[in-house]
């Protein structure tokens, strides 16, 4: 009689098993259609739309698992589905992470621009606790590269949106596109470095207006009816030395463009302090971002660079990650570049090292 009993048990248990996975099937299934109404993502027929849908499933189940886990842990770092989530590994990486080409062949090589290292007395000698650009309105809204792999005309642009800021009190978004159509990238969608891109905005005397010159996310013909407006320049720039420390005095000073080396565990950050998802090989995904300042959570005491990413306000904290800072994660310190401006540099040591407690 009692096994009689445990056999019915044992069938109710899996029907009930089978009925959970069927609910969970169908709300992965909804929560996929409103993904891609959100998204604005459609599919040339019902295989890919399948292929598609696998991916988000996996990747759906992945991420609910992994936030489960995080539960109770001192880890601020959560993900979440975003825009990617239909995108494997590869094609993220591929489109996403790969955007930062230091090939001089790509691109008109500087112009006897100084690009020697900053000396110990160009910026402010003591970096204060923390900093946060956005604050002083020194940043501009998150921009969306789309699909064309242009972070290094982005970062730069927003370099120089920063500087103009600091300096002239200008806050204006600047062109984009024109660095893609005008800098003499042989193909920008493809890649290209911040460095080329300030070339650009130093030999021509600086650089149009967003909304003057659009960005349409595909490198056209260069529109020299719209390059004679010199709203956004540079008078030149140099490297930052290779250590997080020099990093935070640059970043004291204004923001400051970096490359780093991009994994797959960006594809589905959503927040909190980022410990990881780096690239295995550091010289293969390389993509170029904007550190507008850093900080330290109250409650773990985490140290973080705030950086402003290219990939709309959709993704992770609206549009920005937290970089654990003091590890130089992803290889943050080692390619930084500081714009160079007209200003009275003691002046703006004053003010830097006055308004903000150091230590």
């Amino acid at each position: 009689m009692a096994w009689i009993i445990l056999w019915f048990i044992i069938l109710i248990l899996g029907d009930i098993q089978r009925g959970m996975s069927q609910i969970t099937s169908v709300n992965i299934s909804q929560e996929f259609e409103r993904w891609m109404i959100e998204h604005e993502r459609t599919y040339p027929n019902n295989s890919e739309k399948e292929r598609r849908f696998g991916i988000f499933r996996t990747r759906f189940e992945s991420i609910k698992l992994f936030n489960m886990q995080q539960e109770g842990k001192t880890s601020t770092f959560k993900k979440g589905i975003n825009m990617f989530s239909d995108m494997t590994a590869e094609e993220f990486l591929s489109i996403y992470a790969s955007c930062h080409d230091d090939d001089p062949s790509k691109y008109i090589s500087s112009f006897g621009v100084d690009s020697t290292y900053f000396a110990e007395d160009d910026y402010a000698d003591i970096p204060p606790v923390s900093i946060d650009w956005r604050d002083e309105k020194l940043v501009t809204p998150v921009k969306n590269q789309g699909h064309c792999g242009s972070c290094w005309a982005f970062a730069a642009v927003a370099a120089v949106e920063g500087s103009m800021a600091w300096n002239y009190g200008i806050n204006t978004s600047l062109s984009e596109q024109q660095i893609l159509d005008c800098s003499g990238n042989a193909d920008g969608c493809k890649g290209g470095s911040t460095q080329a891109a300030f070339d650009y905005v130093i030999r021509n005397g600086g650089l149009n207006s967003e909304a003057n010159y659009g960005y349409v996310a595909k490198q056209g013909t260069c529109d020299s009816s719209k390059t004679d407006q010199h709203l956004g320049q540079i008078t030149g720039y140099r490297k930052v030395p290779p250590n997080e420390y020099d990093l935070a005095k640059a970043v004291a000073w204004q923001p400051i463009p970096v490359v780093i080396s991009v994994g797959a565990g960006f594809q589905e950050y959503q927040g909190g302090i980022l410990r990881g998802g780096c690239a295995y090989n550091p010289y293969k995904h390389k993509h170029a971002v904007l550190i507008v300042g850093y900080g330290r959570t109250e409650d773990y005491h985490e140290d973080y660079w705030i950086v402003k990413n290219s990939w709309g306000e959709g993704w992770g904290e609206k549009g920005y990650v937290r970089m654990y800072k003091g590890v130089n994660l992803c290889n943050i310190a080692d390619n930084a570049i500081s714009p160079l401006n007209t200003y009275d540099v003691e002046w703006r040591k004053t003010i830097t090292r006055n308004r903000r407690p150091v230590g």
